[in-house]
């Protein structure tokens, strides 16, 4: 099982001297081509708005939350942020909404991150810095934005009662959790509806989203119609993640289309994708939950006044 347990504006020039070579991360001045957008298709003005927003009110104004993402952005967004030669990982910040009928619900924004110096006083020993810069067109696209449920999807199978965890499988060198500790900490969330949500963000490393499209893109994956991932909102008990316990948390799983009505975004477990990945170059830790901030926010941008 995946999981995603888990200041100033960062701005970057994206260079690249040379055909063929990857574009390369520098701290700098945004050039005029560049779009500043966060990687599920937010304008930065907007993304700042939303995190904002959510700083005024953590209380979260919704029962369940969860977030939809499709293969294709999985894919995407990989395929860009490696081409970005710095880029070292994305952080997720909780957020709410501000337009429309869902104003002032759940949600949140993903900001890609540049690897930055080191910092001993962070888990990850390393400045993950937050980045807006993109030249990829398909952040502007609406392939790029998220799908928020509000109300239980049948393939949401970590809201059920008894979670269906067949294929429930671990692989050591990745952030995982089993599917039973998931389920524990996405039902633990919904006991603390009152409570306010505890970390402002947090942060994963780029291998996470390499292995995801790894995953996605295997052979047994596609056979079984495999379509994206879903994040939960969820919330750590000591048996979930003891040195994490009573804070917030973010839970990712894989999806696949059941090919019947009943729903889209089935969760599944199985671990198709058995190949083994480089992690140590993309900083991908081994530590079972991601950076959270306000423990660990250097780097963390959001929200400007």
């Amino acid at each position: 099982m995946k999981k995603v347990v888990f200041g100033i504006l960062a701005a970057v020039t994206i260079s690249a001297c040379h055909s063929g070579q990857k574009p390369t991360l520098i701290a700098g001045v945004v050039p005029q081509n560049m779009m500043r957008y966060s990687l599920n298709g937010i304008s930065y003005e907007d993304a700042n708005t939303m995190v904002k927003r959510f700083n005024l009110d953590t209380k979260s104004s919704d029962q369940i939350t969860a977030i939809r993402l499709s293969k294709k952005w999985v894919e995407e967004v990989t395929d860009m942020l490696d081409s970005e030669k710095g880029a070292d990982g994305f952080r997720i910040y909780f957020a709410k909404q501000i337009e429309g009928k869902d104003s002032g619900r759940n949600t949140i924004v993903i900001v890609s991150t540049m690897a930055d110096g080191p910092d001993t006083s962070t888990e990850t020993k390393n400045i993950h810095l937050d980045y807006f810069a993109h030249s990829s067109a398909f952040l502007s696209t609406n392939d790029a934005k998220i799908a928020v449920e509000y109300e239980q999807d049948p393939g949401a199978t970590l809201f059920n009662n008894k979670a269906d965890c067949t294929g429930d499988c671990l692989l050591s060198k990745l952030n995982n959790i089993t599917c039973d500790n998931a389920h524990k900490a996405v039902l633990n969330l919904l006991s603390y509806q009152s409570s306010p949500i505890n970390i402002s963000s947090e942060w994963f490393p780029l291998g996470l989203l390499e292995y995801l499209k790894k995953e996605l893109d295997s052979p047994g994956a596609v056979a079984a119609h495999a379509n994206g991932i879903r994040i939960y909102f969820a919330r750590h008990t000591k048996e979930t993640n003891f040195p994490h316990k009573g804070k917030n948390a973010l839970i990712i799983t894989t999806t696949l289309d059941p090919m019947d009505e009943s729903t889209h975004y089935k969760d599944y477990f199985n671990c198709y994708y058995q190949g083994d990945l480089d992690w140590t170059s993309h900083n991908f830790y081994t530590n079972d939950n991601g950076e959270q901030c306000p423990n660990n926010c250097t780097g963390s941008t959001l929200p400007q006044p």
